[in-house]
Parts: C-alpha cells; sequence; structure tokens
C-alpha cells in the first residue's frame, strides 16, 4: 500500500501537467505572416461546376421566426434554384437567382416577385451576386484580392483582414487545416454587416465542407439563417424548373 500510494500520486502529476500544456497551447500559436496567410486560404477555396443539397433552415428577422427545409442547386456562373418546403412536405416557394435578377414564387400567396439585384443593397454589405450565393455555400471566401492584407492571432484561430476601397473582411482560420470558423464582412461606407460562422465539417470528394452555417445580416434589417446541409452533391447533373403560373399576381412591394 505505501508503494501504491506514491504511484498514484505521480501519475496524478503528470496528467495535470499534461493537462496544463495542452490548455496552454492556444496561447503558443505563432502569427503567420498575411502573404502566407491568404495564400494558405486561398488554395482551400472550392471550385466545382455544380452543387446541390438538401438542407433544415431556421429564419428569424426581428420578431419573425420560422423554420423550413430547402433543396438547393446551383450551375456555376449560371443560375441558383432554392425550392422551399413547409410541413408535410408541401412547397412553400421557389426562388431562382440569375446572372442579372432574383425571381421568387410565393405558392402559398399564389404571388410572385422579380427583382434586380440593387433592390437588396439595403441589406447586404455588398452587391448581390450569383458569385456571393456559390462562394457562401461552397465555404469560400469572397476577399478584395488587391486589398491591404494583415494577419493576427485571436485566442486559437488565425485572424486574416482585408481591407478593400469599399469593404472590409476578417477571417478566421483553423490553425490545422485552414478552415474558416467565422468570416465578417463589413461595408466601410454604411456600416452594414454580414457574418457567416461555419461548423460541422466533413469531408466531401477529399474537402472539408461546412455542413452547418449561419449567416447574419446586420443594418438598416437584422436577419439571421441557420441552415444545416442534410445531404450534399457535388457536379452531379441539375436543372432549374422554374414557371410562374398564369393565376399569379404579381407582388409590387
Amino acid at each position: 500500500m505505501n508503494k501504491v500510494l506514491p504511484l498514484l500520486f505521480i501519475i496524478a502529476l503528470l496528467a495535470a501537467c499534461k493537462t496544463k500544456k495542452e490548455s496552454a497551447s492556444p496561447s503558443e500559436l505563432s502569427p503567420l505572416k498575411a502573404k502566407r496567410l491568404m495564400a494558405e486560404m486561398m488554395s482551400h477555396q472550392k471550385d466545382y461546376n455544380s452543387f446541390s443539397a438538401r438542407a433544415s433552415v431556421q429564419y428569424q428577422n426581428g420578431d419573425n421566426s420560422q423554420s423550413f427545409n430547402a433543396n438547393l442547386q446551383y450551375q456555376k456562373d449560371s443560375a441558383f434554384l432554392a425550392k422551399i418546403t413547409a410541413t408535410l412536405g408541401i412547397e412553400a416557394a421557389r426562388m431562382m437567382i440569375s446572372r442579372d435578377a432574383v425571381r421568387i414564387i410565393n405558392r402559398l400567396k399564389k404571388q410572385y416577385t422579380e427583382k434586380s439585384f440593387q433592390n437588396y443593397g439595403d441589406v447586404l454589405p455588398f452587391p448581390v451576386r450569383l458569385e456571393l450565393v456559390q462562394n457562401v455555400l461552397l465555404g469560400n471566401a469572397f476577399v478584395d484580392e488587391k486589398g491591404d492584407i494583415s494577419s493576427s492571432v485571436e485566442g486559437q484561430f488565425h485572424v486574416l483582414t482585408v481591407n478593400g476601397k469599399k469593404v472590409k473582411t476578417t477571417i478566421w482560420l483553423n490553425p490545422d487545416n485552414f478552415t474558416k470558423e467565422r468570416m465578417l464582412v463589413e461595408d466601410l461606407t454604411s456600416g452594414r454587416r454580414m457574418t457567416v460562422r461555419y461548423s460541422d465539417y466533413r469531408e466531401k470528394k477529399n474537402e472539408l465542407f461546412p455542413y452547418k452555417q449561419q449567416i447574419q445580416f446586420q443594418g438598416e434589417k437584422q436577419m439571421q439563417l441557420d441552415m444545416t446541409f442534410t445531404q450534399l452533391e457535388l457536379n452531379d447533373d441539375v436543372s432549374f424548373p422554374f414557371s410562374i403560373p398564369d393565376q399569379y399576381k404579381k407582388e409590387n412591394k
């Protein structure tokens, strides 16, 4: 018994030392030069001809909160289609984003809208583009590569900051694989902001994809989308059925 007690004490001491060492490791993260950090991040940008997914979505806009499922698909540089289904799998809405406009069919109200991207300029901190949707879904960064760049360390993440002429982008990167934990995009004129948080990374086609995304818009309007992919396919054949029934009325808002 006398020999066992010292042995237990030594084991406990070693475990405590190991715990202290592990907990201290985040503060020991060494900063990388901004150019190298930018190069590492850009080397992990994803590029696919098509994307299709099923997702569960929670949407919050002020006091309005909704949950629904969505089928999402896009063809690179061509079109994006979202089909929104409510309870019992009934389609509630369909949205098509092309290179020049956003079109929405509201099947519950038997209405439709068709607007140019400029109509959404009071929400987002930068112009709406088809490429924006593609990059968000793939977990890609969208930065002004000609902007001034700087790097730092915050907690357990590398932080890359890109100051463009009109937009400032800050990205928190995991030091192990340079996946994005968070991305903040700020309009330097209006102060509008968009924050995207990425989590639940899983391997797909030898790359890591964030299966959970939280997108927050802060400005004149406050909105938040929490999206969880339940199925994701890349480079599959996709189609974009979008037709407005004759009896539907155009919404003038």
